[in-house]
Formats: C-alpha cells, sequence, structure tokens
C-alpha cells in the first residue's frame, strides 16, 4: 500500500518500486491462504524508498573530436534506474581558445533511455570547443558529469579578392589576396595550377601567418600562359577548411616597341606585336654625320603605352645616334612606391618607349632578361645598377628612389675587335 492505498495484491512476492513511490510512505502486509480463507501471517513494516540518481549520460553526439561545417546540436541519452522516472539532460559548452563558459542549456524532458538534446546559439568558426553533459531527473537527482568532449568549426572557406577572375596581369610574380573568418588566429595556403583541376599545382605557398596575401615567387609563371588559383584556410589548431573555387588569370607582360625574337608584323614603319597586338610606328627625323657617328632625332609610337612625355600617349622622343641609343631608366618593381609593389622585377625603359622585365634571381643581385635578349642586370652594393649588353654596352644607372625609379648615370661601349 501506498499511503494506505492498495497499488499491489496477489500471490506475487514481489512489487518492484517505480517513480511515484518515492518520497511515499510503502506499507507491505504477508498473508497466509489456504482454500477458504486469508489470514496475517507477519505484522505489517513502512518503508520510505531511496531516489537513486539518473546514470552518465550515454551516446554522445557529436562524436568526441569531430570537425563540423556548422554549430552543431549537442545531444545525448538520458538514463534512470528508477522504474518510470522522468528527466533531462543538462550541457556546458566552453571556448577551449579562451577557456572560458561560454554557453549552458537543456534538453527537453525525456522518458529513461530517450535523447534529450539543445541547441546552442550559433558558434564562431575557427575555433575549437568543449562540452559536457549531466543528467537531471525529474526529483532533481544528478548524474555524474562526462568527460571532456571536443569539436572544432574550422574556418569559413576563403572568399578570393585579387587578381580577379579571369584577370590578365603584367607580370610574372602576382600578389594572391583571399579573406575568411576564423575566431583564433589564422593561416592561408595558396595553391596555383596549370589546370582547373589543380592536378599539374605549380606553385603552393604552404600554410602562411598573419597575412592573407602572398606573392608568387619569380620563375614560376611563364608569360603567355594562364593559371588556376584557390585559397584555403586554418585555425591556431591547424583545422582547415575546405579549398575555395578556381579562378583563373593570365599572364601577358607589356612588350613595347620591337625585338628581333619576338613575333613581329612589319611593312614600312608600321610593326605589330603578334603576341599581344601592339603597334609600333617609327617616325623618322632629321640626322647628322659626326665623327662619332651619327646624330639625330625621331619619334616612336606604342599604342599599348600610356606614357606621355609631352608628345602624347604613346609616343616617345629618340635622340642620340640611332644604333646605340641607351636605356633611359630602370624601375625597381619590388620598391614599396613602385608601380607594381611586390613585384621582384626590374623593368628597362628604352628611349623609344619599349620596356623589358628582368626576373630577380633568388637572394642574389642578379637580374635576368627574357629569353633571347642575352643582357643581364646587376644590383651593386653601393645601391647603383649594372646593365651588361650583349653587343658590349655597359650601363651604370643611380640608386633607385622612393618610387623605384633609377635614372641613367653613364654608357659606354667595348669593342672588342682588333
Amino acid at each position: 500500500m501506498r499511503n494506505g492505498s492498495i497499488v499491489q495484491s496477489g500471490s506475487s512476492p514481489n512489487y518492484v518500486v517505480a517513480a511515484a513511490d518515492i518520497g511515499q510512505t510503502l506499507t507491505s502486509e504477508v498473508f497466509a491462504c489456504d482454500a477458504d480463507e486469508c489470514v496475517p501471517a507477519t505484522s505489517s513494516n513502512s518503508i520510505g524508498p531511496v531516489d537513486r540518481p539518473p546514470s552518465t549520460p550515454s551516446s554522445l553526439s557529436p562524436a568526441n573530436g569531430s570537425k563540423l561545417s556548422s554549430t552543431p546540436t549537442l545531444s545525448s541519452v538520458f538514463s534512470d534506474p528508477d522504474t518510470g522516472q522522468t528527466g533531462h539532460v543538462s550541457y556546458s559548452l566552453y571556448d577551449d581558445w579562451t577557456a572560458s563558459l561560454i554557453g549552458t542549456g537543456s534538453g527537453p524532458t525525456v522518458s529513461s533511455g530517450s535523447a534529450s538534446a539543445w541547441t546552442p546559439a550559433t558558434l564562431a568558426a575557427g575555433d575549437r570547443y568543449d562540452w559536457y553533459a549531466q543528467a537531471v531527473d525529474a526529483s532533481g537527482e544528478t548524474s555524474a558529469s562526462t568527460s571532456e568532449q571536443q569539436f572544432d568549426l574550422p574556418p569559413t572557406v576563403p572568399t578570393l579578392k585579387s587578381p580577379a577572375n579571369s584577370a590578365t596581369l603584367t607580370n610574372a610574380t602576382p600578389v594572391l589576396s583571399a579573406s575568411a573568418t576564423s575566431k583564433t588566429p589564422i593561416y592561408f595556403d595558396f595553391q596555383v595550377a596549370t589546370d582547373s583541376g589543380f592536378a599539374n599545382v605549380v606553385a603552393d605557398s604552404g600554410w602562411i601567418p598573419t597575412t592573407n596575401t602572398w606573392t608568387v615567387l619569380p620563375g614560376l609563371l611563364n608569360d603567355g600562359s594562364t593559371y588556376y588559383w584557390r585559397a584555403a584556410a586554418a585555425d591556431a589548431y591547424g583545422v582547415s577548411s575546405a579549398w575555395s573555387s578556381g579562378q583563373s588569370f593570365s599572364i601577358r607582360l607589356p612588350k613595347l616597341g620591337a625585338r628581333d625574337y619576338w613575333p613581329m608584323w612589319s611593312h614600312g614603319p608600321v610593326e605589330v606585336n603578334e603576341a599581344n597586338g601592339n603597334l609600333v610606328l617609327a617616325a623618322p627625323g632629321p640626322s647628322y654625320p659626326t665623327s662619332a657617328g651619327s646624330m639625330g632625332a625621331s619619334l616612336t609610337y606604342n599604342a599599348q603605352s600610356s606614357t606621355d612625355n609631352g608628345f602624347g600617349a604613346g609616343w616617345a622622343l629618340n635622340v642620340g645616334d640611332p644604333g646605340s641609343s641607351p636605356p633611359t631608366e630602370l624601375i625597381d618593381h619590388n620598391a614599396s612606391g613602385a608601380p607594381s609593389p611586390h613585384l621582384d622585377a626590374v623593368e628597362r625603359i628604352s628611349a623609344d618607349g619599349s620596356s623589358d622585365f628582368y626576373t630577380h634571381v633568388g637572394s642574389s643581385n642578379t637580374y635576368l632578361s627574357a629569353p633571347g635578349d642575352g643582357s643581364e642586370l646587376t644590383k651593386n652594393p653601393d645601391g647603383t645598377w649594372t646593365l651588361d649588353d650583349p653587343d658590349g654596352a655597359i650601363y651604370t644607372f643611380n640608386p633607385e628612389n622612393s618610387s623605384g625609379v633609377a635614372t641613367l648615370k653613364s654608357a659606354e661601349w667595348v669593342d672588342a675587335s682588333p
């Protein structure tokens, strides 16, 4: 009997204490019975059943060490040894990077053997989270807490910022830029490939910290080629995002003027570079013989040049010996104030407005010209530059200014003939 009311009778010698009995007074009486009647065999006694605590939550989800793509629902199974008992699971959530409590919550009340889940507020990407679960029954009894469980939310998939998709670039060492979100310090990895499936990767930055940009190293990309690039991000725990989708860019180095080793179509004073479509027009001027050669003046027009030297965009005045006009200046594109900063190359500007690029060889002081040119550029210890042409000309340039421009200092010609 429970509080004087019969809850079970019959010949069964056992009674299983139920959740409704907890905190109540149970009285049991035993009767001896024959075919005609039952008489008390023992005196009655009273008991007060004790509420047993629920079991530690089980079937924890997400699994410990999971790498997830979004804020998860924390779930575990509530179990209680008392028949008919109900309860819920309470949760505690911590930011592992800061070791701080960031949220608590409880799942719904369920019967024993059922899952009681809780979804926290949206969590930041690029962090690791720790969580614990504890069961609470309807009487307020609690279980032991689970051991620490962890899951990771990687940084967001990077958004490619620069260069723009399908861009045409005028240098072979482009600066790649991407953005992503991470609560902990972020790292980026950039890849460049010759194919959109990235089966043939020709440049890989590896994981680089503290910056979201990377300059492709000299010598890895070729003029006239199209490349594809992508980026991934990782957090301070080394957990990485998926690769971004790829974007393409093409390398088309400026080719102003005319060179013997370029594919040039010509007719009279007009030439067209068949590689980039630049039109070159030579407008001859007066020329006079001197004891050291000839002295004259002429104009050259490059359709793809925007430089205006006082004669209109694209026009350049050539003065002196037409066969030995020295270059006018150098532009060190690695200087912070240069037109294309962070490009590890030097541009040679000739009197006719044409330009040639010299690629830096590693960490040396040597810069090499394009195949077919044969000239070599060296940066001297005092900051000056020396350009050796295969025709025997040696040009010296002053140290570059804040804009990367180095002006011509001297020119000499070495004649090795007997």
